[in-house]
């Protein structure tokens, strides 16, 4: 199979979700978001990998809430819009990775109950179909490198285990 058609299939069965309608979504996930987010209005709702999450705007950026059947809060992903919203160090080291033909396509930071966040950057090689995910540590440290570029660039639980 044609590496792009391959590229795609994996999207879209990774991309594969429900989207939920209020009457759908269990009373304990949607207590549990609203401790967290009391304010957030105009949520989206869908299940992606056994989990229900919220998709939402807040002070300009857009987060995905990411909670189990059970309320059980597993991560938080946030759209990073400028290098300004992360660590220096972590903008330090990513630029120090990067190579000519690669471009940045997306940064997104990661936030977990029980650990440190992680600082998540998608790169793409330019005239190519390879992608990678690079994942951070605050301190700056690459903890793990990805290649997306038959599975694509998909953010879920299962990724950080």
């Amino acid at each position: 199979m044609k590496p792009f058609l391959q590229h795609l299939l994996m999207s879209l069965l990774l991309s594969l979700s429900i989207t939920l309608s209020a009457s759908n979504l269990p009373e304990v996930v949607e207590k549990a978001f609203k401790q967290m987010y009391p304010t957030a209005n105009r949520t989206e709702w869908y299940q992606m990998a056994g989990c229900y999450v919220a998709k939402f705007i807040q002070d300009s950026t857009e987060l995905d809430v990411w909670f189990t059947p059970e309320g059980v809060w597993v991560m938080t992903e946030t759209d990073v819009e400028s290098f300004s919203k992360i660590p220096p160090a972590v903008s330090e080291s990513f630029h120090q990775y990067l190579i000519g033909g690669m471009h940045l396509s997306d940064i997104r930071i990661v936030s977990f109950p029980h650990h440190p966040s992680l600082f998540v950057f998608t790169v793409e090689v330019y005239n190519s179909d390879e992608e990678c995910q690079l994942f951070y540590s605050p301190d700056g440290t690459l903890q793990k490198e990805l290649n997306t570029t038959q599975t694509g660039a998909e953010i879920y639980p299962g990724l950080f285990e």
